[in-house]
């Protein structure tokens, strides 16, 4: 129901005040991103059809619910990521 993404780096968010981490956060590609915006824009049939099944899906959903199953999508997603960059108040950092 959706035109994924599929190229991420992950970055370590840290505490604005402190140098531990809070979470991951996942950069998606922009060349990605802007190819999937193109596709969707000229695809106007797929994109509709995608939106039918993604109202379909929200129906199923209770917000308690759509949070702890997003948690766990996140949690499975990140056991082993090892990121490149770490994200922090002032910026980036290696």
């Amino acid at each position: 129901n959706a035109f994924a993404l599929a190229d991420y780096t992950p970055l370590l968010v840290n505490a604005p005040q402190g140098n531990y981490p809070l979470g991951v956060w996942h950069e998606p590609s922009v060349d990605e991103l802007i190819e999937q915006l193109e596709y969707a824009y000229q695809n106007r049939d797929i994109r509709e059809g995608k939106a039918i099944v993604a109202a379909d899906d929200m129906k199923k959903l209770a917000w308690d619910k759509a949070a702890k199953e997003f948690h766990s999508i996140g949690a499975r997603l990140s056991i082993g990521v090892v990121p490149d960059r770490i994200l922090t108040a002032s910026g980036f950092k290696r």
